[in-house]
């Protein structure tokens, strides 16, 4: 069993010799869905608060390891034009060491802004996170390689408008509910970007896109492909040994 084709197909590329059983791509599913509007609004102004996010936000999920390709999103959004950057700020969830995050912001020390609207969020809990992820513009995820992408699947089980690299398993997740870009690119990404905060009706079909793609992810569909793959392996092995018996 695999979470989608592309880790399929990786493993049959240097491993299709010890393969000795059909490989199944069962996908992955999230619980989380669009956010409830019970939310009080308190709540939500408390949390920007503590992050110092003032207005509309694009939002990322990354780490510290080289491919989740951070770096290309920073650059991206550096190069915005100013009245772009006026518009709409960069949170960062990651867990990352304060060193890291330095050399990062290091590139951007001469303008103080950007410093302001670039915001490392470090460690959050699972409220926080669904409450940044609810309360996003755009989610934007750079990632080199992935065998899946979860944060994408999350970011649409919200219904947000989702930016993603055309790398690895991302296109295969997002099918046509997202905008790809090259992952080494950040020009392309700026573009894309550009495109769409000022766009609001594209951003609201997209958003619409976004949730019922990710309804296409659920746990009742995972559990039914692996217990179908299992089933059929365990018939394959009958007939198998029932073959072996009447020609020995």
């Amino acid at each position: 069993l695999s979470i989608s084709n592309y880790t399929t197909n990786t493993f049959l590329k240097n491993f299709r010799e010890k393969s000795i059983a059909p490989i199944t791509a069962i996908g992955a599913a999230t619980n989380k869905r669009e956010f409830l509007e019970t939310v009080p609004d308190e709540l939500r102004s408390d949390l920007l608060r503590k992050f110092q996010i003032s207005k509309d936000y694009i939002l990322t999920i990354s780490g510290q390891d080289k491919r989740k390709n951070l770096k290309t999103l920073l650059v991206a959004y550096s190069k915005l034009t100013a009245k772009e950057r006026a518009k709409i700020q960069l949170v960062v969830v990651c867990n990352m060491e304060s060193s890291a995050v330095n050399t990062f912001m290091d590139n951007f020390a001469f303008d103080p802004r950007l410093k302001r609207d670039i915001i490392f969020t470090g460690p959050v809990n699972e409220d926080e996170l669904d409450l940044l992820y609810a309360n996003c513009k755009l989610f934007v995820f750079p990632s080199t390689k992935e065998g899946f992408g979860l944060p994408v699947l999350e970011a649409m089980a919200f219904g947000r408008p989702c930016i993603v690299s055309n790398s690895t398993s991302l296109p295969e997740l997002v099918g046509d509910s997202a905008l790809t870009f090259d992952a080494m690119d950040f020009c392309d990404l700026g573009r894309k970007i550009s495109e769409l905060i000022w766009n609001s009706p594209r951003l609201k079909a997209m958003s619409s896109s976004s949730l019922t793609r990710s309804k296409k992810y659920n746990w009742s569909n995972v559990a039914t492909k692996a217990s179908k793959a299992l089933l059929s392996l365990s018939l394959a092995k009958e007939r198998h040994f029932n073959t072996t018996v009447k020609v020995s």
